[in-house]
């Protein structure tokens, strides 16, 4: 069994017990959930949820951006042929 730190029992933030303790001097972890972090290596606790955000929130913006300058460009005129029949003197 792994010894921690019960120094203070802070709230964890994935369940929201008041169960994360101090694990070791850069990791925490929660006596309630499966939530661990090290602070020592922060980009490993970028999860997969996040990168789906991330990458949702990129596309949106250039989609929108690709929209907004379809909006701004001037549309070529439309040429209508008229009904009409162009009569010509000889």
């Amino acid at each position: 069994m792994q010894a921690f730190q019960h120094d203070h029992l802070m709230e964890c933030p994935e369940c929201g017990r008041k169960a994360l303790v101090k694990q070791s001097n850069t990791i925490y972890q929660c006596l309630c959930c499966e939530f661990k972090r090290d602070l020592a290596n922060p980009h490993a606790n970028f999860d997969n949820n996040s990168t789906l955000t991330l990458i949702i929130v990129i596309i949106t913006i250039v989609v929108m951006l690709g929209a907004i300058r379809e909006a701004e460009s001037p549309s070529e005129p439309q040429f209508q042929p008229s009904s009409q029949t162009m009569q010509t003197t000889p």
